[in-house]
């Protein structure tokens, strides 16, 4: 386990590690309960945030340098944002949706999500 997640409001939690698999879990009788895989292409979460604001969508960085950012519902790929050339660090969503994304590569990407 590298980076993981978790929203109350839809009790849904996200978990990335060195391997090609996010997992979702939920927390039941005061436990984790896996919910879903999702197999990527490159191994290696570093980071992972869900967009608090609506619980709509959620992003990962990884060790190939790119964001994928993720339907919540349906845990379906929505976009592979390919701009750093270093690992991912850091993720955060403003409550304007804008996404902010550091990288090890030195350079914070700011992204405008559904506008």
């Amino acid at each position: 386990l590298l980076s993981f997640d978790y929203t109350n409001i839809k009790n849904i939690g996200i978990s990335g590690s060195a391997e090609n698999i996010i997992k979702t879990f939920k927390i039941g009788d005061f436990k984790l309960q896996e919910d879903k895989s999702i197999k990527i292409t490159n191994p290696g979460i570093n980071f992972v945030k869900i967009r608090e604001t609506d619980c709509k969508i959620f992003a990962t960085g990884g060790w190939d340098s790119r964001v994928r950012v993720y339907g919540l519902k349906k845990q379906n790929l929505l976009a592979v944002l390919d701009f750093h050339k270093e690992p991912i660090h850091s993720i955060d969503f403003s409550s304007n949706n804008i996404m902010s994304v550091g990288s090890a590569d030195g350079i914070i990407s700011f992204w405008n999500i559904y506008n």
